[in-house]
């Protein structure tokens, strides 16, 4: 009698054999986050998130910096006072009337440079003096940034006349403006924030 042949599972064929592959632990979720809104109402300003400054501090801000002009207007004026006075009193009665004339036109023209390369300059920068002394700073409304020369500009020279020229009412804006913005902010595209 013949017996029946068994095969064990190691004399299978390679073929037929599948290793035991060990078991894949599963990987955490892969969070995807959305992208951010490209719409310009959704975008949330850097300057957005500061708190804006008050009238009161702003109008303190602009007392401190006019004393300061002023001892700036007053030191440039000194040496041009002396040398027209000694022109004048050199030049007899006839000159001295185009001397003085002269004079006046000089020290407009000396508080006016004093005036724009001060506000120019730390605007710019983004704190002037008197803000730095109240800690308040002019920002950019895009991006939290100092505004840089070309926005000082549009802010102290052109946006400022603007908001002289309605008596006034360019600078009370801020009252009743959601972001506290002047025309002059406004004009320049900045805002002023505790900083």
């Amino acid at each position: 009698m013949v017996e029946p042949l068994s095969v064990s599972p190691s004399q299978t064929s390679p073929q037929a054999a599948v290793p035991e592959q060990p078991q894949a632990t599963p990987s955490p979720p892969v969070q995807v986050s959305a992208a951010p809104p490209t719409s310009s109402a959704a975008v949330v300003s850097a300057a957005a998130e500061k708190e804006f400054a008050g009238f009161g501090a702003r109008f303190l801000a602009s007392m401190v910096d006019g004393m300061i002009v002023g001892a700036i207007y007053f030191v440039l004026m000194i040496p041009v006072l002396i040398v027209g006075v000694m022109t004048a009193a050199g030049g007899g009665r006839q000159n001295s009337g185009a001397v003085i004339s002269g004079l006046g036109l000089v020290f407009q023209l000396i508080d006016w440079a004093a005036t724009v390369g001060y506000y120019i300059y730390f605007t710019a920068k983004g704190q002037t003096l008197g803000k730095k002394a109240l800690k308040i700073r002019v920002v950019r409304v895009e991006n939290g940034d100092a505004p840089g020369y070309t926005k000082a500009f549009l802010r102290e020279v052109v946006g400022k006349t603007v908001s002289a020229m309605v008596f006034g009412l360019g600078y009370l804006w801020m009252l009743w403006d959601r972001k506290k913005q002047t025309w002059h902010d406004k004009i320049a595209g900045t805002v002023v924030v505790k900083a």
